[in-house]
């Protein structure tokens, strides 16, 4: 269920996270999605709706390790699911989320992660995205725009919503940032949207 749900509502979990954590700024949160992936084959010639219907029969009918290989073929993805190979330890590591300094954004994020692992038991990922396909078929790209209040009512029901922030995209905080692994072209594409970021001066 998670690997549907990650192919799913990546798009939507990448909106909810700082703009240092996209794809184009760094290479060990990357998308389980995007090109040079197996699933993004599906995803691309199919159509980013048919492709799920593709992408998810083959998930229903691999076996784990394939499964795991054709979603995140190392571990430098958004959702790292190679700990839960066979003989594994059993997790998977979500990534996206930025280096906090207190307790509050840690809370949240805890919380973001519980959330859409109950999203994913709750909303069957399959039946919405063959419902998506049947009733909105020239859709260009599976853009979510109910993932907020279906997250939202998923933390509510998990009991985290207290500590849940509510606005769910979050923003980063460039001067407590401790950016070491950024070539200086992304650092200044960044800073394009914030001047505050820097390279920490251990980098």
């Amino acid at each position: 269920m998670m690997a549907k749900a990650v192919v799913f509502w990546e798009p939507a979990t990448k909106r909810c996270t700082p703009s240092s954590r996209h794809d184009r700024f760094l290479d060990f949160c990357k998308s389980n999605i995007a090109y040079g992936v197996d699933v993004n084959e599906a995803l691309r010639e199919a159509g980013p709706l048919r492709g799920l219907a593709r992408a998810y029969d083959y998930i229903d009918h691999a076996d784990r390790g394939a499964v795991i290989q054709y979603i995140c073929p190392d571990k430098y993805r958004a959702w790292n699911f190679l700990p839960s190979r066979t003989g594994g330890t059993g997790s998977i590591e979500f990534r996206r989320p930025p280096g906090v300094v207190n307790a509050k954004k840690a809370k949240h994020w805890i919380a973001f992660t519980m959330t859409f692992v109950e999203m994913a038991i709750q909303f069957n990922p399959s039946a919405l995205a063959a419902y998506m396909v049947e009733h909105i078929p020239h859709l260009n790209s599976s853009y979510h725009t109910d993932f907020e209040d279906q997250f939202l009512d998923c933390a509510r029901r998990l009991g985290v919503y207290a500590v849940l922030d509510p606005r769910l995209k979050q923003s980063d905080e460039p001067r407590t940032l401790h950016i070491t692994l950024m070539t200086r072209a992304r650092l200044e594409m960044l800073r394009a949207l914030d001047v505050d970021y820097q390279l920490s001066p251990n980098a």
